[in-house]
């Protein structure tokens, strides 16, 4: 996110340009646009790379499965965040990836001079883990109270 060689050989950081364009619309005098810091493939000066052909491209387990992330502004330019994931394992990476995010939002709104907004986490797909130690009956026990909440509000 923070280091990319672009298609004419510059080094440039993705993430710090990103984050100097909002910082400059949301505190300049012209107009705030909300949502042009989408990190477009087609501009390799947006674009924040994640996956890595050379780096990432070898075994499939235990690999990056962050895929895209999008920053925009709401109406009182609070930070909003949307990041894309290609799998996620609920038990053992979720709290870590949130944590993480959290994070990357903090940073963008120390920089930038906005606060934090709402987060969106969006997993194409998505598997309820068992932990290593024996914890499947926990996590079917924990389904089971859920089905029974959600059936109890289609009830009412």
């Amino acid at each position: 996110m923070i280091r990319r060689t672009t298609l004419a050989g510059k080094v440039i950081n993705p993430l710090g340009e990103m984050i100097a364009k909002m910082k400059k619309h949301v505190h300049g005098d012209g107009k705030t646009f909300r949502n042009i810091y989408e990190l477009t493939i087609s501009d390799p000066t947006l674009d924040i790379p994640i996956y890595d052909p050379e780096r990432d491209a070898g075994p499939v387990m235990n690999r990056q499965c962050l895929s895209f992330l999008s920053f925009k502004l709401d109406q009182d330019n609070r930070l909003m965040l949307t990041a894309v994931y290609r799998n996620h394992y609920y038990v053992e990476r979720l709290l870590g990836n949130l944590i993480g995010l959290a994070r990357l939002m903090a940073f963008v709104d120390n920089e930038a001079g906005v606060p934090v907004g709402q987060l969106t986490v969006v997993s194409t797909h998505a598997v309820i883990d068992a932990p290593k130690d024996g914890g499947r009956k926990a996590v079917e026990q924990l389904l089971s109270e859920c089905g029974a909440a959600y059936e109890t509000v289609e009830a009412a």
